[in-house]
């Protein structure tokens, strides 16, 4: 019965042409695979925080708390905490400013546009004051 030797397959061929490029790709390779499943879920953590200056709960707006140790990255994330329903947690910076809710719009009305029974013809501008 033959016994396998200790460097069969893969590692008899790499380690038989002593080639250091092949050696160093296969590091480079390695260390960059380590690299991305480091960095990705990261990414993906700061990408799902909350936005904006509006508190996740209540959508009131939250105020900054400065934290020493986010200083490197205070332009991704801040600190905030909400006055009115006491929530405290890191947000992402938007530097868009989200639109109003509600947006007011001045119109000039020389008419009244319903016609009211109870109005005479004084009080609905048809006539001369």
């Amino acid at each position: 019965m033959r016994f396998a030797s200790p460097e069969t397959g893969a590692q008899a061929t790499r380690s038989g042409t002593g080639d250091p490029r092949e050696d160093e790709m296969f590091w480079m390779f390695m260390t960059a695979l380590w690299v991305v499943m480091l960095l990705a879920p990261l990414g993906l953590l700061v990408a799902l925080l909350p936005s904006g200056r509006d508190c996740p709960r209540c959508a009131s707006e939250t105020l900054p708390i400065r934290v020493v140790l986010l200083r490197p990255v205070m332009r991704l994330l801040n600190r905030r905490w909400c006055t009115s329903c006491g929530w405290e947690g890191i947000m992402r910076v938007s530097r868009h400013v989200p639109v109003p809710a509600l947006e007011v719009v001045h119109e000039e009305r020389d008419e009244y546009d319903d016609d009211a029974v109870w109005r005479g013809e004084r009080d609905s501008g048809g006539g001369v004051m």
